[in-house]
């Protein structure tokens, strides 16, 4: 049984948080809808306060030269008009104006609310997968390292004692199943390890990155 190598990562939970916070989908979408609830909020606090209008327009007049025009012609005949126009938008009922903003103020409080709920999710997602991860290696060297080959030898020894007598086939099973509780167990934590290692990059929305060689 062969099993994938398993990655150097480098693990830093400052650093994976901040990546969550700029890169994870659903933080970055709670962060625009609390954004356009705040954009909410501040067009109607200014809709209570009057609004100023200015207007500009211009009119071209063509000069007339039929017979008419050349007798009785028109004032400013020839000549272009122009034209200013100021207006003023006083809001008078306050009260809906108020009930608009206090509305809106609901909204952007909520959505803020929720965005700081993403945020600490996240964040506890990082951490659980890191911890997970983190105590995952430690099985795994320890499985790997010491237990892998004290098993091995193990068996190697009562298949030498029992070619020349000195063990009976029950401690040749006896030393195959240990060996082979070590790989199955070996295998679980392979399986946990990536499955917590994509919880992770889930996690923060970006790859972990592994450490320099």
């Amino acid at each position: 049984m062969v099993l994938a190598e398993r990655p150097t990562l480098w693990i830093d939970n400052a650093a994976l948080t901040a990546a969550g916070r700029a890169a994870q989908p659903e933080v970055l979408a709670s962060q625009c809808r609390r954004e356009r609830r705040e954009a909410d909020l501040a067009l109607a606090q200014r809709s209570r306060w009057p609004g100023f209008s200015v207007g500009v327009a211009w009119g071209r007049v063509l000069e007339r030269r039929d017979p008419a025009g050349r007798t009785l012609p028109p004032t400013s005949n020839g000549k272009d008009v122009y034209s200013v126009t100021l207006g003023v938008n006083v809001p008078l009922f306050r009260a809906k104006y108020d009930a608009g903003i206090r509305e809106a103020a609901e909204r952007a409080e909520a959505a803020r609310a929720a965005h700081r709920a993403t945020v600490n999710e996240t964040q506890r997602a990082i951490r659980a997968a890191t911890f997970r991860l983190e105590a995952i290696e430690r099985q795994w060297d320890l499985l790997d390292r010491t237990l892998l080959p004290q098993a091995e030898q193990a068996l190697l020894s009562t298949e030498a004692a029992y070619s020349t007598g000195g063990a009976d086939v029950i401690d040749l099973l006896d030393g195959g199943r240990m060996l082979l509780d070590v790989r199955l167990s070996l295998a679980r934590l392979h399986t946990d390890y990536f499955s917590t290692l994509a919880d992770l990059e889930r996690a923060t929305g970006s790859a972990i990155p592994g450490e320099d060689p």
